[in-house]
Order: C-alpha cells, then sequence, then structure tokens
C-alpha cells in the first residue's frame, strides 16, 4: 500500500529579516509502506541578500579637507601674532578682575557707613541715577542712616529704590529725610555679607576658568597650522598668567573680608 503526498514550497520575497514560506501541493510522491524514512524537502529561501555600500574617503578628498579647515583657521588669526594673544588672553583675565571687585563694592558692610547706598539706582527725571547724585547719606549710630535729599519730591523714589535695593532694610520718611534702619544686628549682617563675598569668590573663580578653558581651545586649533614647539612656550605663558590673576583676586578677596570684620 502506498501514502501518496506532496508538497510545493514557495519561498515569499520579504525584506525584512525573517523570510516567510507558503505551502501548497504540486504533485504526488510516493513512499513504501514499509521505510520508516520520509524525504523532507529541503527549504531554501529566495529572500534577496541586500548590503549597504557606503563610500569611503579618499585620501586626496581628506587631505583636501584637512588642508581646508587649515586655511580657515590660518584666516582667523592672519592679523594676530602670540603677542596679540597675550594681550587679548590678559584684557580677558583683567576684565574678571574688574567685574569681581565692582561686585565686591556692591556689599553691604554691617556697620553704617555714608557711602552704603551709592550706587543705587534711582528713577528720576525721565532717567536714572545713583544715589549719590541726588542726596546725601548721614550716619546715626551703628544701624541708622538718614539721607537728605536734594529734591524733596524724589524722597518716596529714594525710599522705594532703598526698599528693593535690600527688602531687609526698613525705610520710613521722617519730615525731609528717608530714614533707614538696619534690621539685622551686627553679627548677623557680618555674616550675611561673608557668604555673599565668599560665593562672589566662587564666581570669579568660574568665570576666568572659563577664559582660561578658551584660550587653550584656541591653542588647539593652532597646532594644526604652527610648531608643537610654539604651541607648547604659548601654553605654558598661558598658565602662568592664569595663576598670577587667579592670586591676585583671591588677594582683593583676603582684603575685603579684612574690611569686613574689622573693628
Amino acid at each position: 500500500m502506498f501514502t501518496r503526498a506532496a508538497f510545493k514550497i514557495t519561498s515569499k520575497i520579504s525584506l525584512t529579516k525573517t523570510p516567510s514560506y507558503s505551502w501548497t501541493a504540486f504533485s504526488r510522491m510516493a513512499f513504501m509502506s514499509n521505510s520508516k524514512a520520509m524525504v523532507v524537502p529541503k527549504i531554501c529561501s529566495t529572500t534577496p541578500i541586500f548590503q549597504r555600500n557606503f563610500a569611503k574617503k579618499t585620501k586626496q578628498a581628506m587631505k583636501e579637507e584637512d588642508e581646508a579647515k587649515k586655511e580657515k583657521i590660518r584666516e582667523r588669526f592672519q592679523d594676530m601674532d602670540f603677542q596679540g594673544l597675550k594681550e587679548e588672553w590678559t584684557d580677558d583675565f583683567d576684565l574678571c578682575i574688574e567685574e569681581f571687585e565692582d561686585n565686591l563694592k556692591t556689599l553691604k558692610n554691617y556697620r553704617a557707613s555714608p557711602n552704603m547706598f551709592d550706587h543705587v539706582s534711582i528713577p528720576a527725571y525721565g532717567d536714572s541715577y545713583d544715589l549719590c547724585e541726588l542726596g546725601q547719606t548721614i550716619v546715626r549710630g551703628e544701624s541708622n542712616i538718614l539721607i537728605s535729599v536734594y529734591d524733596e519730591s524724589l524722597k518716596e523714589s529714594v525710599m522705594k529704590a532703598i526698599m528693593m535695593h535690600d527688602g531687609e532694610l526698613e525705610c520710613t520718611i521722617e519730615g525731609k529725610y528717608v530714614s533707614v534702619k538696619m534690621g539685622m544686628t551686627r553679627s548677623e549682617n557680618k555674616d550675611k555679607v561673608l557668604d555673599q563675598a565668599k560665593k562672589m569668590l566662587l564666581e570669579f573663580r568660574s568665570e576666568i576658568g572659563r577664559e582660561r578653558g578658551s584660550s587653550l581651545k584656541t591653542l588647539k586649533e593652532l597646532e594644526a597650522v604652527l610648531p608643537m614647539d610654539d604651541i607648547e612656550i604659548q601654553r605654558k605663558e598661558l598658565e602662568e598668567l592664569y595663576q598670577k590673576k587667579h592670586e591676585e583676586g583671591q588677594k582683593i578677596y583676603d582684603r575685603k573680608v579684612k574690611d569686613i570684620t574689622k573693628k
């Protein structure tokens, strides 16, 4: 007795990674009844293999690209020599120091002083003026100040500006004066000012560090067009300048702390 079965394998073309198949009868194949073996048709995928070919840059193209980059660097620095770079670095570091000094000057000393509100901006006459241009500050004890405003119509503006400058101050109008009373004790005010000065020092260090990083980046670019020996000399001089300005800022901070804490 014969058992007859047949299959046809048709591969579906797929662009996915795993091919799929369908089975249909196409003819009959005989198997002997006393045979335990069955011929299994071989499945062969006809899914096409796709390959991506990436274009590789030729040596000539890479050389031309490298030369184009060098030319751009030459154009950027064509009117500047190493002396010019040093002057630029110095100016950038000095600007950081100047800003640091200006910030420290805005700190309110824990003692009432005649110039502590000099740079408070007052809106007046359609413009802005420093308080020192519009009035005179008179100290009354350690925590009381009277401000005599030259134009009494500006007393309200002066009081509001001082309160915006420091919300912890108690300001009132007393006759022709603006009266200012410091709300904290001497010790509390001193601690607050020292904390503000420390934050300003950290900001200065961060800013001068960014300028140093920018200068090092410039030298890194110049490596493409200048001898490494020259670059290393300039890098060493940059580090020396950075350390010098860093120490200068520290000395300014130390003087300010001494001024705040002195009796």
